[in-house]
This record gives C-alpha cells, sequence and structure tokens, in this order.
C-alpha cells in the first residue's frame, strides 16, 4: 500500500523542485531555440516573459547572463534596456539590432561592450549615413562577425569599404536593400579596382544588392573563403530565388535598353542558372525591350568580370555573362526576329550553320566562346505560353539549328 506523500512538497510547482543551475540552463536552452521567434514580436521577449512567471524564475533569469545576449533598439527605452542586457550578459559575446531614427546615441552607448559584441544589425529606416557617421562603427571592428546594414543610402561605396578593411573576423555580410548616390563604374574604374581592392580573409556569406554599390563592393573585395553569394532586386520585375531570375512585366527600374547598365548587371548575378524571361501577351511595353537587349548581350565578352577567389579575381580577357546559366526560359516570347530589324535577317543572309535572329546569334557566340577552350553551360532552350507571331517562317529553322548545335529545345504553346 502507497505511503502518505507530504502534501506540502507537491504544492511546489514541479520544476521548482529542479535545482537553480538546471533551471538557468533551461531558460539558456530556451532562448538559444525559440529567441528569434519572441524576437519577431513588437513587445514582448524570452527573458521577459520567464521573468513574468514568479520571482523565482525572475531571480534564475537575472542570473542567467546567455539569457541577455541579444538586445533590440527602436528607441530610447529600449536603449537603456539593451545597456542593462549589455551589463547583465557579461562576458558572454552580444549580438545587437538597431532599428530607429536617432540611432548615433545607441552606438555610442554601446562603446563599453564593444569588446563583445559579434552581430550587429542596422535598419537605417531610409537613413543617409554621411563619411562621419561611419566612425560610429569603429569600436566594434575587431570583434565583429555578423553584419547586417538595411535600407542605408552610403554617399560613396569607397566609406564601407573602408571600414569593412577593419573587420578581420567579419564572417557575414548583409547590405542588400542598401544604395549609394555613385553613377555605375566607369571601364576607368574597372581597370583601377583591382590594384585597389581589400582582402576580407574570414567572409564566407555575402549578400548584395544588384546596383551602383553592389557593384562597387563587388570590384573591390577578395574573398577566399565566400561559399553563399547573393543578390537581390528592389524592383518587382526582377524576382530571384537561389540560381532562378525571373524577369516579368513589371516597372523596370534600370534604364531598360541601356546596353552598358545592362552589361553591369549581369556580373552581379553570375550564379544564375536558370533565366526566365516573361513578356506580355501583347508583346509591347518596356519590357519587352529590355529582355530583347539582354538577350543579346548574353552573347557578348563582359570585360573585368569579378571572380569570388584570388588570383583570377579580375579575368581581364573577358568573361561570358551568366556563367552558370544552363536553362533559359521565354514566356510569350513575341518574335523571332525583331520586326525593326526584319531587313537586318533577310532570308538570304541565314547561314548554314546558323539562323540569323537575335536569339540565333547570342547562341552562336556562346558557342564560338566554348570553342576557343572555354565553358558554357547553357544547353536548354524552352519556349511557353503564346507562340511566337513569326514562328511559322521560322521556327523550325531555328530549333532544326540549335539542336544541330547541342541545345535541346522544348515548346509548351498555349495557342
Amino acid at each position: 500500500m502507497a505511503q502518505p506523500q507530504d502534501t506540502a512538497l507537491f504544492s511546489v510547482n514541479p520544476i521548482d523542485r529542479l535545482p537553480f543551475e538546471l533551471i538557468s540552463d533551461i531558460f539558456s536552452i530556451s532562448e538559444q531555440a525559440h529567441g528569434d521567434e519572441w524576437r519577431l514580436t513588437p513587445h514582448e521577449t524570452c527573458p521577459a516573459a520567464i521573468c513574468s512567471v514568479s520571482k523565482r524564475w525572475k531571480e534564475i533569469a537575472l542570473a542567467t547572463p546567455l539569457l541577455w545576449t541579444h538586445g533590440k533598439v527602436s528607441g530610447p527605452e529600449t536603449l537603456l534596456q539593451a545597456i542593462e542586457w549589455a551589463r547583465r550578459s557579461e562576458p558572454y559575446e552580444l549580438h545587437v539590432e538597431i532599428t530607429l531614427f536617432e540611432w548615433q546615441d545607441a552606438f555610442r552607448y554601446l562603446w563599453a561592450y564593444n569588446t563583445r559584441i559579434v552581430d550587429i544589425e542596422f535598419d537605417g529606416m531610409g537613413a543617409h549615413i554621411e563619411l562621419k557617421d561611419m566612425a560610429l562603427l569603429s569600436p566594434f571592428s575587431n570583434t565583429l562577425r555578423h553584419l547586417c546594414i538595411s535600407l542605408i543610402k552610403f554617399p560613396s561605396a569607397d566609406s564601407l569599404l573602408e571600414y569593412l578593411a577593419s573587420c578581420k573576423e567579419l564572417v557575414a555580410l548583409d547590405i542588400q536593400s542598401s544604395t549609394t548616390g555613385e553613377e555605375w563604374m566607369s571601364e576607368e574604374e574597372h581597370t583601377q579596382s583591382s590594384a585597389r581592392a581589400i582582402t576580407l580573409e574570414k567572409l564566407e556569406d555575402l549578400a548584395l544588392p544588384a546596383n551602383s554599390l553592389g557593384e562597387r563592393i563587388l570590384r573591390h573585395i577578395i574573398t577566399p573563403r565566400l561559399h553563399n553569394a547573393r543578390k537581390s532586386f528592389t524592383s518587382p520585375a526582377f524576382v530571384k530565388t537561389g540560381g532562378d531570375l525571373w524577369i516579368k512585366k513589371g516597372h523596370i527600374s534600370l534604364a531598360n535598353t541601356d546596353e552598358t547598365l545592362i552589361s553591369k548587371l549581369l556580373p552581379l548575378v553570375s550564379d544564375v542558372r536558370v533565366l526566365t524571361l516573361e513578356y506580355p501577351p501583347d508583346g509591347q511595353g518596356r519590357i519587352v525591350e529590355f529582355c530583347t537587349v539582354l538577350l543579346r548581350q548574353l552573347g557578348k565578352t563582359i570585360r573585368f568580370f569579378p571572380l569570388p577567389h584570388p588570383g583570377s579575381l579580375w579575368n581581364q580577357g573577358g568573361q561570358i555573362p551568366l556563367p552558370a546559366l544552363h536553362t533559359l526560359r521565354l514566356v510569350n516570347y513575341p518574335y523571332l526576329v525583331d520586326p525593326a530589324r526584319r531587313h537586318v535577317f533577310r532570308p538570304r543572309d541565314i547561314p548554314p550553320q546558323f539562323p540569323v535572329t537575335d536569339l540565333g546569334l547570342m547562341f552562336m557566340a556562346r558557342t564560338e566562346w566554348e570553342s576557343e577552350g572555354r565553358t558554357d553551360l547553357l544547353s536548354k532552350l524552352h519556349f511557353e505560353g503564346k507562340r511566337p507571331v513569326d514562328w511559322g517562317e521560322r521556327g523550325e529553322l531555328v530549333v532544326e539549328q540549335l539542336r544541330r548545335e547541342g541545345i535541346t529545345v522544348t515548346t509548351q504553346f498555349t495557342n
């Protein structure tokens, strides 16, 4: 028969019977496992939730440094809270997220903890960092491993590069939503960029914007350990997911048909493996002109093409655009030959080995590149959606000749 139990003992919450040290470890594990989820909520954090349970839990939480290593600053009150958290987290590393307009004070107050801050996420909310303000980040450069700067307009890429040169421990850099007031680089700047490059020995993860800031940063850094590079677009016309880039009907924020600008854009997305160009069904609009120029550019050599490793960082002999591209998808492709250029592509001009169309010339140029001992992976062409208006005149010839060159051509037309 069971013996009577001490009812007073069982009136205590079972978890409160655990030793102080074990509960502290549980709190630390909870923060590590679910802290990011808590930080997504506007007014709650994992430590605050734990402290609200009971007096004993609060005492244990305040004495658990690992519970206070992630601070978020979004105003004067949270700044004081972040400073208090930094004090409680001694001696562990700190991760700081700053999202407010008056952000200068936040960095100054956190200077006292600069030797422990390894992760900074700074959302400028559209603020403009002046060159002098970059000095506010200087105290953190020796220990910083992860840096994310969002919605910032830098006065120059050089100001950011100067700071990055001092970040010897940097492993991850994310500036994919930031910009600069500078123009795209000139050819003279391309020529000089290799002499001004900085080496980020430990950088493994890089996220850049597909704009002039991204171009200038990419061409001025050497990253021997880089294994993950991402580029992002702010225009809704560009959708990039991993190695897939989809250009569709929408506002083209670039100069539309500026061939020089498009050639500058392509190196920033050199990891693209599948390129989809979606034309409007009526075959009209700026997007048509933009995509036509882009297709021509795919067959042209890009000089001073940046590669993410030393020794061949600047391939001054040139590089084929989108070197990782293996599949080209054309949705609602309007015509095989631009009506405005039909006089250029007369039937008698068609050579026996290739159809002289914009599409054919692009593939021919890439084939010639490959014949020089270089590798081109582009081997698949897929048409879908609306059939090109001149398909009956040239379609079978295009398909036949491309297949002779080893290109797999498939179609999925809706008309």
